[in-house]
């Protein structure tokens, strides 16, 4: 039987169709001049985690892809700050005896940066207020540190702590 195999006819199943026939290269249905599309059907498995919501996507590149030196360190301080900010926000709010412990560690750790002297006060008392009870002290803190800030960060970033310090605000309410 050796490997030639002319003349002899394969199933049908088995046989070679045109490459332009081919099912799966076939063209979509056609209904009245129009295509037919099925929905996508994206569901989570019952056993799936739900996906995280980052809150500070852009700030947190701006960090990633900033050059070393003063505006990385606030970006930096400001990511942080943020990070902590939120953490008063319901629904995880964290206990006061927690962010108190948080902010003053995270005190200690911006007092190592390098950041501008317009910038560091506004940000250590943002850092102290995120230590204390009350939201409507965060959110002032974050306005303050915000306007000091503005300058060295990108639109984006901006955009997403003056979402922060609504939410703060309406927080406080």
């Amino acid at each position: 039987m050796g490997g030639n195999t002319e003349g002899v006819k394969l199933p049908p199943s088995r046989a070679r169709t045109d490459p332009g026939r081919h099912p799966a290269r076939r063209r979509p249905s056609r209904s009245a001049g129009r295509v037919r599309t099925l929905p996508a059907v994206h569901s989570t498995p019952p056993y799936g985690v739900a996906p995280l919501r980052f809150p500070t996507p852009a700030l947190a590149t701006l960090v990633g892809r900033a050059g070393l030196g003063g505006a990385r360190e606030v970006a930096l301080a400001m990511f942080v700050a943020a990070r902590l900010a939120r953490s008063v926000l319901p629904p995880t709010a964290l206990d006061v005896r927690v962010r108190h412990t948080r902010a003053t560690a995270a005190r200690t750790w911006a007092a190592a940066l390098m950041l501008p002297p317009d910038v560091r006060v506004p940000v250590a008392r943002l850092l102290d207020a995120t230590g204390a009870a009350d939201p409507g002290d965060v959110a002032n803190a974050v306005r303050a540190s915000l306007l000091a800030v503005t300058r060295y960060l990108n639109e984006s970033s901006v955009v997403e702590l003056e979402a922060l310090h609504a939410a703060l605000a309406r927080s406080a309410r």
